[in-house]
């Protein structure tokens, strides 16, 4: 019950949701994390099921990213996010492209409690990955900057919706990274959470 630990930072790679050369050089990062997640997602199920892992670069991510939703990745028009359930359903129905092109597509999705941290944990044991949208505090900004586990900090203020892959007990991947969150953490800023069967 380990997963996260996988890759390593560099293994991960940022897939566009932050400064990522791979997309063009001097690419400074989009609102593709429910993309980035997806991705990170499909990496570590195939790892978990000893396929072949599928290779995705920053590029290929925020390609599907803009397909969906008419972002410009030259001038910045349309980054606005995206709606984790509608991507769920291109998932189910068009799949993930990896840079080869190859779709990988995912089964019946099932929705969390939001902020109930038994049914996540319980959902990341069983289903391997979940995926969850967060109302995000500039508390946990600084809290990444820091090297720290994410904690919720009442008052501080929301700086807008993210999507990170919760992987085992304990850790999630954002921004190429696995951080520690603490329960105060899932129970106040988790607005949705989604499992499926891959």
């Amino acid at each position: 019950f380990g997963h996260a630990w996988d890759f390593g930072q560099a293994g991960w790679r940022m897939l566009g949701n932050g400064p990522d050369d791979s997309v063009f050089p001097g690419f400074q990062g989009c609102g593709d994390c429910v993309w980035a997640g997806g991705a990170h997602e499909e990496m570590e199920a195939a790892r978990d099921a000893r396929r072949p892992v599928p290779q995705f670069s920053g590029a290929t991510v925020v390609n599907q990213y803009a397909a969906y939703s008419g972002y410009d990745p030259q001038t910045g028009a349309n980054d606005n996010g995206s709606d984790v359930q509608e991507v769920l359903t291109w998932r189910q129905t068009k799949g993930l492209l990896d840079n080869a092109g190859a779709a990988y597509k995912i089964g019946q999705t099932v929705s969390l409690t939001p902020g109930n941290m038994q049914e996540l944990w319980a959902a990341a044991y069983l289903f391997e990955c979940v995926g969850i949208g967060v109302n995000l505090q500039q508390a946990q900004m600084d809290q990444f900057d820091a090297g720290k586990p994410w904690d919720y900090v009442a008052g501080s203020l929301v700086i807008g919706g993210h999507y990170i892959p919760v992987m085992g007990h304990g850790g999630l991947i954002s921004w190429k990274e696995r951080v520690s969150y603490t329960p105060a953490f899932i129970e106040n800023c988790v607005d949705e959470g989604f499992c499926y069967v891959d």
